[in-house]
């Protein structure tokens, strides 16, 4: 299909042909050849987007001397390699910064764990007397039942893979639910053994508490617990008598 009559004009406007042996050719309109070359390389358009930002932001464009294109051509290629370094410095040190980032994520419950070695209140709870306390408010459990109901209500796990040893969730210790005790026992033969226990808080209790008086009450009676009939269930009353 043909280009209209005034298309043809248009470009032939744009366009001047030199024929001969001087200068011969097809000359092309500046702005055009300029926005031309921008759309043959990607980095010669980049170039030209650094100096508009670099008069707008300065008032004023450095441009190498086209005159020497050797010297031009030297001055493109070393601004162009620092614009390459700048940019691949700054994707290492996203890439770095994205790298810690999930670093400090992936300890984040070691972290909590060691955060919670702290020395407890005197109003804390033993597991063992947990269970005691509980059968003061007419909840009887022992404290091998009790440990596993803490375990359906997500307070301690068993890393049985590990070393078998009962630990604290980080959801409990952010919760201040439970907290460790550590300290180093003698035996008698001498040897010094390092011991961490598990204390309940107050809050910790208060947690437990409303888990059997509500939506966990089927699984602490699965867990072996049970309630002395005396008519009343022992509940929130006794949130208020935590020192009792």
């Amino acid at each position: 299909m043909p280009l209209p009559e005034n298309m043809v004009m248009l470009i032939f406007s744009l366009l001047r042909l030199s024929g001969g042996t001087v200068n011969p050719g097809t000359w092309m309109c500046e702005n055009l050849a300029l926005d031309f070359a921008q759309w043959l390389s990607v980095d010669f358009r980049l170039w030209c987007l650094d100096r508009i930002k670099e008069l707008l932001t300065t008032g004023k464009c450095v441009i190498p001397d086209f005159n020497d294109p050797p010297a031009a051509a030297e001055a493109w290629a070393k601004e162009y390699r620092g614009r390459v370094a700048a940019e691949k410095l700054a994707l290492e040190e996203k890439a770095k910064a994205e790298e810690m980032a999930k670093a400090l994520e992936s300890k984040r419950e070691d972290i909590e764990f060691s955060e919670s070695f702290i020395m407890s209140g005197e109003s804390d709870l033993l597991i063992r007397d947990l269970a005691k306390k509980l059968e003061q408010n007419d909840i009887i459990i022992s404290d091998r039942c009790l440990r596993d109901f803490l375990v359906k209500i997500k307070i301690i796990v068993k890393r049985v893979k590990v070393n078998g040893d009962w630990e604290i969730t980080a959801n409990a210790v952010r919760k201040e639910f439970a907290h460790y005790r550590d300290k180093n026992i003698c035996t008698e033969s001498g040897k010094v053994i390092y011991a961490r226990t598990i204390y309940i808080t107050g809050k910790g209790y208060k947690y437990i508490l409303s888990s059997i008086n509500g939506s966990k009450k089927s699984d602490f009676i699965l867990c072996g617990g049970m309630f002395r009939d005396y008519g009343v269930f022992a509940g929130s009353e006794s949130f208020n008598h935590w020192d009792n």
